[in-house]
């Protein structure tokens, strides 16, 4: 409803000239939409005869009733019984503003938008006067009641009733006086997510749901849009730029609901038994990677919408300048025209920037552990340089290491040392398949062939060799590992890590591939592949090294490289020690010659493929 707050707006920024008021030529109406709006016209003959305050308080007088019916019949053991009749005044309400603003909304369609028009319901249709009014007359007593009943019965259960509507009944008694009702009624639609909102409420369900953030968008954000649009073409410039201020509250709500349902998602394995661990992690794993792809491809189609009606309306309004005959008529529109271009466009970037952001939040919180359920590995190779701790560590032959497994770089260069004994362990199951098919390769393979295998991605070497009778593959079952069962299953069903180059396998190869040809536009591997031990001096990658200090990209790339979210927020709060890391191994560590796996990424994959 914040898109009602745009008729005030009207009054500041002035309206055309009479003239301009004339109605524009709309659709013929279609044969099913006829009885409906007869029925509408027939309802607003019945209330053009009334006094304002006779719809006022019939209105109220009908609210009241409702809500003591529904009183009546809701039991006192009733679960959460206050909250709920909280909501029993917002459902009637929201359910009569929703089927009303369906009414206008098809007008505002079957006008071309010029019910948008200042006096246009004087001039044309006072069936629309009529409506509009008493719309506004039902929501004005619908803000009194629920107050009243607030403050007897549920004042507890509201956290924002009284502030909303008292600047609701202000801008009411606004519209009423100035004749500018339409524009709210036209903009009574947007009552939908409340009404839907309301229905689960009364039946006890406060849990976010999918249909919620459905209606939020498209009658929030969708429709919104539609009508700031016309607003722009049929009355000024500046209500279409405060109309699309008001569009980022409706998106904000649009991504307050979309992050707490997938939050009602991971709390609802409390539900499930404790004493069944196993089944409520893999219920709830399911249920949680069902839930975010729905809701990602939800909004994704979404955008993809909103997209297709933007050009659609820009597409209108450069037609409606072609068909202008005459530079003199032509001038005078393309100053308007450009302004509302870039209006399109200011307002396109703000949607579309913000959406992207809703799907930012949950690719960041969840794409690690998306990855892992589906069975993928996310390091090809380790990123530590495992000299470093080899020094500060003195690993002996009496000590037992205890490391995280990733792609096993590290675990084979700690096993060099000859330590007692090294516990790998590593939450992606699939990373320690990795590192076990290389433990077995150096075990019974040659050089030559693990060359070819790990160095060359052969992939008809790694087949042989694992798919032959006495290969990796019975090997590593025969073998007394507990991990080997898990370990064939991964390598069974994920040739095309080999195959498609081990180089850019994982998730991180997915970063190194996105990075790699920046990396040779830059010339930085012509000169790791030479063997130099500095940089570039270029003045594009002075550039480059700044851009990868921005926070914004590495939201986007850190999960790529498997750092969880938790770990992006120390990054964020800290953002020069994050600089100055960047920065050191930017200019010196990835440039030692000992230091084989920025080595391996850039000279490797540029030999290879």
């Amino acid at each position: 409803m914040l898109s009602v707050l745009v008729a005030s707006v009207e009054a500041v920024f002035g309206k055309k000239a009479a003239e301009e008021t004339q109605p524009l030529p709309g659709p013929e109406i279609p044969s099913f939409a006829v009885a409906p709006l007869e029925f509408m016209g027939v309802v607003a003959k019945a209330l053009g005869g009334l006094p304002d305050s006779t719809i006022f308080f019939g209105a109220a007088g009908l609210l009241t009733a409702f809500y003591a019916g529904v009183l009546l019949l809701f039991p006192r053991t009733v679960t959460n019984r206050d909250r709920r009749m909280s909501w029993v005044i917002t459902l009637l309400s929201s359910l009569v503003m929703s089927f009303v603003g369906l009414y206008f909304a098809f007008r505002l369609y079957l006008t071309d938008g010029s019910i948008l028009m200042p006096n246009f319901a004087d001039v044309v249709n006072s069936d629309d006067t009529v409506l509009a009014n008493a719309i506004c007359l039902f929501f004005l007593a619908y803000c009194l009641v629920d107050v009243v009943f607030c403050l007897l019965h549920y004042g507890d259960n509201v956290s924002i009733g009284f502030q909303h509507h008292t600047m609701y009944a202000v801008l009411l008694v606004y519209l009423l006086r100035s004749g500018q009702s339409i524009l709210f009624a036209v903009g009574a639609l947007e009552e939908l997510p409340t009404l839907v909102l309301a229905c689960y409420e009364v039946a006890g369900d406060p849990r976010p749901r999918l249909a919620t953030g459905l209606a939020i968008f498209f009658a929030r954000v969708t429709y919104h849009l539609f009508i700031t649009y016309k607003a722009s073409e049929l009355l000024n410039t500046p209500l279409f730029f405060f109309s699309s201020y008001l569009l980022v509250h409706h998106i904000a709500w649009f991504r307050s609901w979309f992050i707490h349902r997938v939050e009602a998602v991971k709390s609802e394995s409390a539900a499930l038994g404790s004493h069944d661990a196993t089944r409520r992690a893999a219920v709830n794993q399911k249920k949680l990677k069902l839930e975010v792809t729905t809701h990602v491809y939800a909004v994704a189609v979404m955008l993809a919408l909103q997209a297709v009606m933007h050009f659609y309306l820009v597409g209108s309004q450069l037609s409606d300048f072609a068909s202008k005959r005459g530079w003199t008529e032509r001038g005078s529109a393309l100053a308007l025209l450009l302004v509302d271009l870039a209006g399109h466009t200011a307002c396109f970037l703000l949607v579309t920037a913000r959406m992207v952001g809703i799907i930012q939040d949950v690719y960041t919180e969840h794409f690690i552990f998306h990855t892992i359920e589906k069975r993928s590995i996310i390091y090809n190779i380790s990123w530590e340089d495992p000299r470093v701790e080899r020094e500060l560590l003195k690993i002996g032959k009496d000590d037992v290491i205890l490391t995280i497994s990733s792609a096993g770089c590290n675990v084979l260069d700690y096993l060099v040392t000859g330590p007692k004994a090294i516990v790998a362990c590593d939450f992606n199951i699939s990373q320690l398949a990795m590192l076990e098919l290389k433990l077995f390769a150096i075990i019974h393979l040659d050089h030559a062939r693990f060359w070819a295998i790990f160095a060359e991605s052969d992939y008809a070497v790694f087949k042989e060799e694992y798919e032959k009778v006495g290969g990796l593959r019975e090997l590593i079952l025969k073998s007394d590992s507990t991990t080997k069962q898990s370990t064939v299953d991964f390598w069974d069903e994920n040739h095309d890590v080999i195959k498609n180059n081990i180089m850019f396998a994982g998730s991180s190869g997915l970063a190194a591939r996105l990075l790699l040809p920046f990396m040779k536009w830059l010339g930085v591997v012509d000169y790791m592949v030479s063997r130099k031990c500095y940089p570039p001096a270029t003045v594009s990658l002075a550039v480059v090294r700044s851009l990868l200090q921005n926070q914004t990209l590495w939201a986007w790339l850190a999960p790529l490289g498997g750092v969880p979210e938790s770990q992006l927020a120390l990054i964020q709060r800290e953002p020069h020690v994050w600089a100055e890391r960047l920065e050191e191994v930017l200019c010196r560590r990835m440039w030692m010659p000992d230091n084989y796996f920025y080595y391996a990424y850039f000279a490797g994959t540029n030999i290879l493929r």
